[in-house]
């Protein structure tokens, strides 16, 4: 019986017969030998990269804060927290999903840390949705992309707009700005720099530490 073919086999056809053809091969053919070729490295062509590269997250680990910021001179400092704590920290309360969060840092004080060590700050923002300890269980809310988002350009304008705009002494008008610094809830611990403080922007931000990814 013949049959006669209505359309011409696609590209994506061809390629999977190609495929299982090479596939139904004898599997006891030997692998063809792979030689990796010399590379040779000219360091003096060399450029230096961001000291921020070279940095870690003061509080984990098992060395103190003080001892860890003094690894950290002219480095990154990452924080105000790290880990799977970043993926679920809510910098406006200092809450995070996790209890090795250090509740009392602030953004504030990692800026004034780094101020002191001409380092660089790396700041991870909240890329899960808020989490809570209930007993010893960590559960991490569904929050949406939206609130998440707001949350991290709320941060990056606190840092890169409000801080050396605004000082502990300015009278602050009613708009945004003032929206914003209200909704940041730190108890005693000071929002604003203090009078001629000056201190660094932040220029290097990441989405999420350890990310979840869906394909």
């Amino acid at each position: 019986m013949n049959v006669a073919l209505r359309h011409k086999p696609s590209a994506f056809l061809i390629l999977l017969l190609c495929s299982l053809a090479l596939a139904l091969q004898s599997p006891t053919a030997p692998a063809e030998e792979i030689v990796m070729a010399p590379i040779t490295v000219d360091c003096a062509k060399a450029e230096n990269f961001s000291r921020a590269v070279l940095g870690m997250t003061p509080h984990r680990g098992d060395t103190t804060r003080a001892d860890a910021l003094k690894l950290l001179n002219t480095a990154g400092i990452h924080g105000p927290t790290g880990g799977i704590d970043a993926d679920t920290y809510n910098w406006k309360d200092l809450a995070s999903g996790r209890e090795s969060a250090d509740p009392k840092v602030t953004t504030l004080q990692l800026l004034r840390e780094a101020k002191e060590r001409t380092s660089e700050v790396v700041i991870t923002v909240n890329a899960r949705g808020f989490g809570k300890m209930e007993g010893d269980t960590w559960t991490c809310a569904d929050t949406p992309v939206a609130e998440l988002a707001k949350l991290a350009a709320d941060w990056v304008t606190y840092c890169n707009v409000l801080i050396p705009k605004y000082n502990s002494r300015s009278r602050i008008p009613k708009g945004p700005d003032k929206d914003l610094i209200d909704s940041i809830k730190w108890g005693t611990a000071p929002i604003l720099p203090d009078n001629k403080e000056v201190l660094r922007r932040v220029m290097y931000w990441q989405i999420g530490c350890t990310p979840e990814v869906d394909t």
